[in-house]
């Protein structure tokens, strides 16, 4: 800079600071600083600042905290940001016990903590796992008059969330309570972790009357709470039976009138309205529910909001489920011209021709996507492949395993046995010991179901002991 006639100053020097700190050459900027008072030039807090956070970032706390000292050295006394940066360093470097000896230091120094300090305090004991270590120094503040409520809010906030994630529900909702009885309000960030927490433990009658207590206290929920209810209420595949089982056992209607009541009430909120992700859980859990006419409503409904891959694949199936056949290929003639197909929504599509009898459909389909030059995944050949055994098409499911062979994509384990059990299945045994020949030599092994059916139609007597001997040792055994 000197060479290039630029005037050195405390501001171009600061930036000069910053800039190697972002860039995590300290020793450069602790050069700078050593250059900038040489040169007589003060530095402030803007030279500091991210001086102290460097040290932190380089896991030198200890040198941060001597650092800190030695600002009142150099005429700079530390203020409540440079005593934020500290704390927020400390908890990330995991120097807990140094949190109390830095708090009795601002305190000698007259500097008082502000919303960011108690804040940063009380996150980082939660993400630290000291909840019980945050909740004793609320009750400190507490004791300050001066506490603002907009601040107790935050802090309150933080704690719940984190007693939340420990599924210490009992203790979230007793805070939850305390803050009510202090008549203080909560904000909606509260009130979605307890409503998460409740959904986790399975209380989902509690969830809602968390919900109805918003509204009661003029709290509007966002999308996200709504979210959280309706994927606990009509939820994917791997909690919906559970679900439905529980309330039949309990003489209630299905949980999916619940969900169709939380979407109309937040179709009604003037702040936002149902997103994909809403759409998404309720189009599935309609479908695992068996109500596919319900599905096929939402997805009319959802017609204005662009949607993505995983969306568009829910929405293809359920239309293929409820034998709306010609609208589900009007959807991925869409998806097409989006540019958002993938090897997921070819499967989906393939499967739905095959299993609404369309098996011709399906094969200029798949034909179409080779003509197109179209990579696809060896899912998509496995689909193909179990479709044309499962129809006795032997000729061309042995032909495009060698197309596999040759030009890729390379067949997996899922193949082999595919083909093994699709050809024990139609009856073409004949062709079974030389495919779990060449599974072996690819380093592959029969599957449990493989066994399992080999095994029964052994047992049946529709297969030989020397059969069975070809498949040799498995894990399994």
């Amino acid at each position: 800079m000197e060479i290039a006639g630029i005037e050195q100053d405390t501001y171009i020097l600061n930036i000069l600071i910053n800039s190697f700190c972002q860039s995590s050459h300290l020793r450069f900027a602790l050069s700078t600083l050593a250059r900038m008072v040489k040169a007589g030039h003060k530095p402030d807090m803007f030279t500091f600042t991210p001086l102290l956070r460097a040290f932190f970032l380089q896991k030198k706390s200890s040198d941060a905290l001597a650092f800190l000292e030695n600002m009142k050295a150099m005429g700079c006394k530390p203020n409540v940001v440079a005593y934020n940066t500290a704390f927020s360093g400390l908890f990330d470097n995991k120097m807990i016990p140094q949190v109390d000896v830095l708090l009795d230091q601002m305190d000698e120094e007259g500097c008082q903590p502000n919303a960011v300090t108690k804040s940063a305090i009380v996150s980082g004991f939660c993400k630290s796992g000291l909840t019980e270590t945050a909740i004793r120094f609320l009750r400190i503040l507490e004791e300050d008059e001066d506490n603002d409520e907009e601040v107790s809010v935050v802090l309150y906030s933080l704690i719940i969330d984190s007693l939340c994630q420990n599924k210490q529900l009992e203790e979230a909702r007793e805070l939850l309570d305390e803050m009510e009885t202090k008549g203080i309000k909560p904000n909606v960030f509260t009130c979605n972790s307890v409503i998460s927490c409740h959904c986790q433990h399975s209380r989902w009658d509690e969830a809602l009357i968390v919900l109805r207590g918003m509204f009661e206290m003029k709290i509007t929920p966002t999308a996200t709470t709504y979210n959280i209810l309706m994927d606990c209420i009509a939820p994917d595949a791997s909690t919906y039976t559970s679900l439905i089982s529980y309330y039949c056992k309990k003489r209630r209607l299905g949980r999916l009138v619940d969900a169709m009541q939380l979407f109309h009430e937040m179709s009604h909120q003037r702040d936002f309205a149902p997103n994909l992700v809403t759409y998404t859980i309720l189009i599935q859990g309609c479908c695992k529910a068996g109500d596919a006419d319900k599905a096929l409503e939402f997805i009319e409904m959802s017609r204005e909001i662009t949607g993505d891959p995983f969306f568009y694949n829910v929405s293809l199936g359920c239309l293929f489920t409820a034998g709306k056949i010609d609208q589900a290929l009007e959807m991925f003639e869409l998806v097409e011209k989006m540019k958002m197909s993938n090897d997921i929504i070819y499967t989906t599509v393939i499967n739905g021709l095959y299993k609404a009898s369309r098996k011709d459909e399906a094969w200029d389909f798949f034909c179409s996507l080779l003509r197109k030059g179209v990579k696809l995944d060896v899912k998509v050949y496995n689909c193909i492949i179990h479709w044309l055994l499962n129809h006795k098409d032997l000729s061309e499911a042995k032909k495009l395993a060698e197309k596999m062979k040759e030009d890729g994509p390379a067949p997996n384990e899922d193949t082999y046995n595919i083909q093994i059990r699709g050809c024990l299945k139609s009856k073409f045994e004949a062709e079974v010991p030389a495919l779990v020949k060449l599974m072996k030599a690819d380093g592959f092994n029969p599957q449990i179901n493989t066994f399992r059916l080999v095994l029964n139609m052994f047992k049946q007597g529709k297969l030989g002991q020397s059969f069975l001997d070809s498949f040799g040792k498995s894990k399994w055994d």
